[in-house]
């Protein structure tokens, strides 16, 4: 892997491809044979856009908005029918509903949920703000499963706007933000 050119040691395979290898490797052996989820087309042309808007030289709050769009376009398998197999997704779904209740009830900071089984104290362990997108959800009158279908999708359009942004506040750039 490494070779000697005139007393200094250079790289021909750099660390992260091997990596990177090592994980398609590994996914390949324990896979049957067919995909779980097939990449939409959506998604794929997403970070293409991406790539392009980075060798174009985008940046800003431009890089901020479209790392917005590829988040919300990485949860493209909500949009079917369903949900993806998660092993605690149920709770989650459950927990917002239980939520968003509470605070049309006038409670605006839940930490018990009465609403989920006998009730649980989930608002002791999660923070509420992954939460808040299902109150105006419900108030249109959405089922428990489209609210949190909508919550999670603007959840991750949010988180990585927020890491976009943030790697331009460090400035790091739009590459380094995409």
């Amino acid at each position: 892997m490494l070779a000697r050119t005139r007393g200094a040691v250079t790289r021909i395979v750099p660390p992260w491809m091997l990596v990177l290898a090592g994980g398609v490797a590994y996914a390949v052996a324990t896979s049957s044979g067919a995909p779980g989820v097939a990449a939409p087309v959506w998604s794929l042309a997403a970070i293409a856009l991406a790539w392009l808007a980075c060798a174009l030289g985008v940046g800003g709050w431009v890089a901020v908005a479209l790392a917005g769009a590829v988040g919300a376009l990485a949860s493209a398998a909500l949009l079917g029918p369903g949900f993806p197999l998660a092993h605690d997704l149920s709770l989650h779904v459950w927990t917002m509903e239980s939520f968003a209740r509470a605070v049309a009830a006038g409670d605006w900071n839940p930490r018990w949920h009465a609403s989920v089984g006998l009730g649980t104290p989930l608002g002791l362990f999660y923070p509420p703000l992954p939460f808040w997108p299902a109150v105006p959800l419900r108030a249109l009158g959405l089922a428990p499963a489209a609210i949190a279908k909508a919550s999670l999708i603007a959840l991750h359009a949010a988180a990585a706007a927020s890491m976009a942004g943030a790697a331009l506040h460090a400035g790091r750039g739009a590459r380094a933000a995409l």
